[in-house]
């Protein structure tokens, strides 16, 4: 009995409890504590709850990374269509300018149309996705600059050009043939403030842009920034001077009431730096937008004084002499056209000390000659025509040749310039034909604007027109000048060719700079010696076929200019100064079929954006330059040098390169 006993309460009576072979389970449950549990300690339920869990993570994260891929295959998708948009773009931003320089309104029309319909689809293709994707690193900071670039684009295709437009349409409605009104200033004051909003659109959108920072970016897409930045940086500069200058133009047409202008006709056969000697001077009054030709005055009626007529610089009377003030034919030995225009207005009021002068107009043959384009031939009194091919050869030439004497070819001179001007004011021409001319012979330095009244001036000074090399603002501060100066005392200069370059940029260098190149040839034809003294000059000791010339290198302000070069010898002499410019000058003389060569050398600064040498951006936007949580970064633009010159008759006004990136 105590042995069973014994038996029953070690381990056999275990074993049976324990529900193995030798037993069953009793009834108060296992005796094994692990007994139908997971080996990490959950029950069975839970197990199955955890494994279901597990296919689901699993099946989720499949999910999501099909849908990774799926969005990236759309954004990929959507980055293509963006791309195959930017260069159609591009395209039409090709034909734009080209309408633009061919001065083509309605071609100019259809590109924009063009640029609009490739911009938007550009736009379109940045969906919610795409924004999405923009945050994320490296492929973000690309998504974004395509963005930016798309984005802008389509700013100023539908709402900075369309205003544009409008007020070219508003220059063509503004002028009715065969009225004596040459615009209705109202037309033009109606659409300046839709373009003052379309040009500060392009500011905006070139300002972007701009701030984009290169490093970081793939090729293709730093290629179209680069494509696009510079593009968007004229086009803005370009709208914003149209609008300074249609923001004027009521006012200066007379729209608050009369005015009295003087033309100056400046003459290109005797050069000097604004284009050459004042030849006459003729009042035109402006009232409501209708012209009235008045009188003129020869350079024997504003003959020499004995003072200038206004205080002179010490500066000015170093580099360029008392006759600048002293004779109106001088007026344009400045290269500064505010200065020249003010020193013809005082002249004009010594001898009329009664009128009101409220501006004046520089103009040349070649600005004449774009008047005619406009008008068409013109008859004269003598029985002539008079055409746009022509007039440079009739005044600069031919008038030479008929008249022994000075005062023939200056009648002639003023019955050419009273012949245009009575045929504008009389209604020949097209608004948008005389919009052309005017706009293309004040591009070129051909035609050139002064107001008396402070405010108007102050505008002016920063267009095209203003002329204001030593004046102006900090593009002109940073431009370098060669000027061109007549010391023959003749009218040999129509026989004179100059070509100005800007060539050898050392962008790379400790100090980067450029070298100015000025190629002169001198072909004067075998009759040279036959012409009257007051076209070859007044005897001496030269050879009366040979012309002289004084060429003035100006260096930006605050720059040095270490040297001058003719025909490659470096020339010697100390610098002058003028307005803060170091100024150096050279004399050639030239004999029929010589040329001569001269290069002087500049330091590189940073070309203007629109809003500075440098662009300050943060990229931590998505339209910013590197997607989110980039560092601020300082943007610098590229190096470029902008050079001023004599707008002769075979070259502009101004000349420039710019450094690669």
């Amino acid at each position: 009995m105590s042995d069973a006993g014994t038996a029953a309460t070690t381990g056999d009576a275990g074993t049976a409890g324990r529900g193995g072979p030798g037993g069953p389970v009793g009834p108060s449950g296992p005796a094994d504590p692990g007994a139908g549990t997971d080996p990490r300690g959950a029950t069975a339920p839970d197990a199955v709850r955890r494994r279901r869990r597990g296919r689901v993570v699993a099946l989720l994260v499949v999910v999501l990374v099909v849908l990774l891929l799926a969005a990236g295959a759309w954004v990929a998708r959507q980055a293509l269509t963006a791309a195959d948009a930017l260069r159609d773009a591009r395209g039409d931003v090709r034909d734009l300018q080209a309408a633009v320089e061919g001065r083509d309104v309605a071609a100019a029309r259809t590109a924009v149309d063009a640029l609009q319909a490739s911009a938007a689809r550009a736009t379109g293709a940045r969906d919610g996705v795409w924004r999405a994707a923009e945050h994320l690193p490296w492929a973000g900071r690309q998504l974004a600059a395509v963005g930016t670039v798309a984005t802008a684009l389509d700013d100023v295709a539908a709402r900075a050009l369309p205003p544009a437009l409008d007020a070219v349409d508003a220059l063509t409605q503004a002028r009715r043939p065969g009225t004596t009104r040459l615009v209705d200033p109202q037309v033009l004051a109606d659409v300046a403030p839709g373009l003052r909003a379309g040009a500060d659109v392009a500011a905006a959108a070139s300002g972007r842009v701009s701030a984009l920072a290169p490093d970081g970016l793939v090729g293709p897409v730093a290629e179209g920034v680069d494509a696009a930045a510079p593009g968007l940086a004229t086009l803005a500069a370009s709208l914003g001077s149209a609008a300074d200058v249609l923001d004027l133009l009521p006012g200066l047409l007379g729209a608050d009431g009369p005015r009295t202008y003087l033309v100056a006709s400046v003459n290109p056969a005797e050069l000097r730096a604004g284009g050459g000697i004042v030849g006459a001077v003729r009042a035109l009054g402006v009232d409501g937008g209708a012209l009235r030709v008045g009188d003129q005055l020869s350079t024997v009626d504003l003959r020499r004084t004995p003072e200038p007529v206004l205080e002179l610089t010490e500066e000015e009377v170093a580099v360029l002499g008392t006759g600048l003030g002293t004779f109106v034919q001088n007026a344009t030995a400045t290269p500064d056209f505010p200065r020249t225009a003010a020193l013809v207005a005082a002249r004009w009021q010594v001898a009329r000390p009664d009128d009101t002068v409220d501006g004046v107009v520089a103009a040349d043959p070649v600005a004449l000659a774009a008047l005619l384009e406009a008008t068409g031939p013109l008859p004269l009194p003598d029985g002539g025509t008079l055409a746009a091919a022509d007039v440079t050869r009739l005044l600069l030439r031919d008038a030479y040749r008929r008249f022994p004497d000075g005062s023939g070819s200056d009648g002639y001179f003023a019955e050419v310039t009273a012949t245009v001007l009575s045929a504008v004011a009389g209604g020949a021409g097209t608004g948008e034909d005389l919009a052309r001319a005017v706009w293309r012979a004040v591009a070129d330095g051909h035609l050139k604007v002064w107001s008396a009244d402070a405010q108007e001036q102050t505008a002016l000074v920063g267009t095209a027109a203003g002329g204001a090399f030593l004046s102006g603002g900090p593009d002109e501060r940073a431009a370098a000048g060669v000027f061109l100066e007549d010391t023959t005392g003749g009218k040999l200069d129509y026989y004179l060719r100059a070509d100005v370059s800007v060539e050898d940029l050392r962008c790379d260098a400790a100090e980067p700079t450029a070298t100015v190149r000025v190629d002169l040839a001198y072909d004067p034809g075998e009759d040279v010696a036959s012409l009257p003294p007051y076209v070859v000059g007044p005897p001496g000791d030269r050879d009366p076929t040979t012309a002289l010339l004084t060429v003035r290198a100006y260096a930006p302000v605050g720059a040095a200019l270490p040297a001058v070069e003719v025909d490659g010898a470096t020339t010697s002499g100390t610098p002058l100064t003028h307005a803060g410019r170091e100024v150096q000058a050279v004399g050639l003389s030239f004999a029929p079929g010589e040329r001569h060569t001269v290069r002087f050398f500049v330091p590189l600064a940073a070309a203007s954006t629109g809003g500075g040498p440098a662009v300050s951006s943060s990229s931590g936007g998505a339209d910013r330059a590197g997607g989110a949580g980039g560092a601020d970064e300082t943007v610098a633009a590229p190096l470029a040098l902008q050079v001023w010159s004599t707008p002769t008759l075979t070259g502009d006004r101004t000349s420039g390169a710019t450094c690669p990136g």
